[in-house]
């Protein structure tokens, strides 16, 4: 109990620090707020799309469904292979259009793709529909994280409430700083999540700890 919420701790404590020592200290634009001034590598943008969405559909919801559904979980395959894909497709030219065009949001973009304002509404509206459950079940997962993590100890309410205190403590810094501050944590956690546990995957597997997975 004690290690993995030492571990949790020190992850989280390494988040906000990055988010107070990233954080300008004159007021930003909007543009600085909404897309980072535009000025962020394939690297971070790439992490951060992957971030946005894998950690929670890949290791709790698409797992939750292959349990449940058996077989059906599969189409998380194509599902996600073709998401990349498309993403790929169309990243570059949706980026080209947002520089070209002073785009800031998805529904920017499709105001000028339709030349309609109704248009941009209908998609904010939308947008904020389809992510409120999206949110909700990723506050479940944080307060079933913190429930392993303690072992037991902690009820599911103490759990969700505890996982609740974590998000708007990070969430002050990610307000304030906008997409800035979702693209360097997004950034770390994606170098701990895919590059640190996969090297101590790969260690596992091979037995260098003495204790290979079989």
């Amino acid at each position: 109990m004690a290690i993995m919420l030492g571990m949790l701790l020190a992850f989280y404590a390494i988040v906000v620090g990055i988010l107070y020592a990233t954080k300008q200290k004159s007021d930003p634009t909007f543009e600085e707020y909404s897309v980072g001034g535009r000025s962020y590598g394939t690297w971070f943008v790439a992490m951060s799309y992957v971030n946005s969405w894998w950690p929670g559909s890949t290791f709790i919801a698409f797992f939750g469904l292959a349990a449940g559904a058996g077989v059906f979980g599969m189409y998380a395959l194509a599902y996600s292979t073709l998401g990349v894909a498309f993403m790929y497709l169309m990243a570059t030219r949706a980026w080209r259009w947002g520089k070209v065009y002073d785009l800031r949001t998805q529904p920017d973009l499709m105001r000028v793709r339709y030349r309609s304002d109704a248009v941009r509404v209908i998609a904010s509206a939308i947008g904020v529909i389809s992510l409120f459950p999206w949110v909700v079940l990723g506050m479940q997962a944080l307060g079933t994280l913190f429930e392993i993590a303690s072992d037991g100890a902690w009820s599911v309410i103490a759990s969700l409430c505890v996982g609740l205190a974590v998000i708007l403590i990070r969430q002050f810094w990610t307000v304030q700083m906008g997409m800035r501050g979702l693209i360097m944590t997004d950034m770390f956690q994606g170098f701990v999540a895919y590059i640190v546990a996969g090297i101590i995957g790969v260690i596992m597997l091979t037995g260098a700890t003495g204790s290979p997975i079989s």
